[in-house]
């Protein structure tokens, strides 16, 4: 250590050159005396004295725990205080009490670049809604034969889940947010006719008309009630249970001889009538309506975004 050096440390900071090897012994030790006998000498402005209010904050920065580690390194407080008398003491001890650096990031990431609505990319977004669509109301279809009317609850989570994610990849384009309504508004209503009428059409298309006699009724428990429900037997003796309950059956006599349509498969439970007393009229309307909705409100976010890229390119060329 240079001559001069080793005096400045010992009369400004009171560090003489034992204390400086005691304070060396550990890694941290060493790299602080390193940076103290490496440092420039300072010159006579480079002194600026801490006032006493200034000189206290700083050391109470330190805390309880690391005055009691420093004084076991014979770096009390009056040693500190000394030290803070120099440049290359304040900058030591100010180094011991600065806090780590904070790596920081940002509350929002930045989004992602999202690639030009070219028309192919919208029509592609959409005619995939669509799709997902069609496909949730022929999962409710299919579910509606093994657990009827509750398929609808089937289709509730498909509706939560599938299609949001579909809708999440549709480029944003003029309409958007109307048109996604009108389509989850005509999948609601396509999912609650395919869950509580698909026996109806399946019936009119698959099913076949024979000869039953009414029996009594069956009566099950439901809501705290008794309720009927109407039972027919067959040629071969199986009686089933028909997918009406006692308003049906009211209008026929217990031993009487009626129609129903059978399903042959046995999927769905049968009828009363003939395949003319279905209720086809008016669901079949209903899900016309819905389907037709479902496709134009895509289409037309299609048709006008094509507009709008032909409006701007117009521009560009004027």
């Amino acid at each position: 250590m240079p001559a001069e050096r080793a005096v400045l440390l010992e009369r400004g900071a009171g560090l003489s050159p034992r204390e400086l090897r005691e304070l060396a012994a550990t890694e941290e030790g060493e790299r602080r005396v390193r940076a103290l006998l490496t440092a420039p000498a300072p010159g006579p402005l480079d002194v600026v004295p801490l006032d006493a209010s200034a000189m206290d904050q700083l050391l109470d920065a330190l805390g309880e725990d690391n005055r009691a580690a420093l004084a076991a390194r014979h770096l009390d407080l009056d040693v500190l205080r000394r030290m803070c008398a120099i440049p290359e003491g304040l900058a030591f001890v100010r180094a011991l009490v600065a806090p780590p650096a904070l790596v920081t990031y940002p509350e929002v990431l930045p989004d992602r670049p999202q690639p030009p609505a070219t028309g192919r990319r919208v029509a592609t977004a959409w005619l995939l809604v669509v799709a997902g669509a069609l496909a949730g109301v022929a999962l409710c279809m299919g579910i509606s034969a093994l657990i009827g009317g509750a398929a609808f609850l089937v289709g509730i989570i498909y509706l939560i889940f599938g299609l949001t994610i579909l809708f999440l990849k549709v480029p944003e384009t003029r309409g958007q947010s109307p048109a996604a309504g009108l389509v989850a508004l005509a999948f609601s209503v396509l999912m609650v006719v395919a869950s509580f009428s698909v026996s109806d059409w399946y019936l009119a298309v698959r099913g076949v008309p024979e000869h039953v006699t009414v029996v009594p009724p069956a009566h099950y428990r439901e809501r705290g009630g008794d309720v009927p429900v109407c039972q027919v037997r067959y040629a071969d003796g199986s009686v089933r249970r028909v997918a009406t309950n006692d308003a049906g059956c009211a209008q026929h006599d217990v031993g009487s001889r009626t129609t129903v349509m059978t399903d042959p498969a046995g999927w769905f439970a049968p009828h009363l009538g003939t395949a003319a007393d279905l209720n086809l009229a008016e669901t079949g309307s209903v899900a016309g309506a819905a389907g037709a909705l479902l496709v134009i409100a895509p289409l037309s976010v299609v048709v006008m975004a094509a507009a709008d890229r032909r409006r701007r390119g117009t521009r560009g060329d004027a």
